[in-house]
């Protein structure tokens, strides 16, 4: 299914990401987000930026230009198979920035860094189990209405 200049994906199981300055992080967070509903993209500033600016999150309205240097052009195929850890350098990479995958818990988005061994699949099921349990012992709170 062709999405954009920018995004794609083949029947839902893989996606490439067509890596251009002039992309903005949101957009690419956004598509990896709809590819894989409980999981999320955070950008941050390497270590090798100002010591005010290392390891902190980047402003997703910026374009990949505007928030660092970019390697160059180029596409990026990733699949749900693929461990955590392997897209996040992949996209560091090929960006020149630190990427972060965060998992959806309950109503929070934290880091995978301590599950990066895990593939796409694995963190988003987890996502979906976590938020989904929540959300069901939320709702399990409130008594029904009951027709009179």
């Amino acid at each position: 299914m062709l999405g954009n200049n920018y995004f794609f994906t083949d029947n839902l199981l893989n996606m490439f990401i067509n890596i251009k300055g002039s992309v903005r992080l949101k957009d690419i967070a956004h598509q990896f987000n709809r590819q894989f509903p409980f999981l999320q993209l955070g950008f941050y500033y390497p270590d090798y930026f100002d010591v005010a600016m290392r390891g902190q999150l980047i402003d997703p309205e910026l374009t990949i230009v505007e928030a660092g240097p970019i390697i160059k052009d180029d596409l990026v195929e990733f699949h749900y198979w693929q461990q955590t850890g392997e897209v996040e350098k992949l996209l560091s990479h090929k960006i020149g920035l630190n990427v972060q995958v965060l998992r959806k818990y309950h109503t929070h988005w934290i880091r995978t860094e301590g599950s990066d061994i895990l593939s796409l699949e694995e963190q988003n099921d987890n996502g979906r189990q976590y938020t989904i349990r929540n959300y069901s012992s939320y709702l399990s709170r409130f008594p029904r209405n009951k027709a009179i």
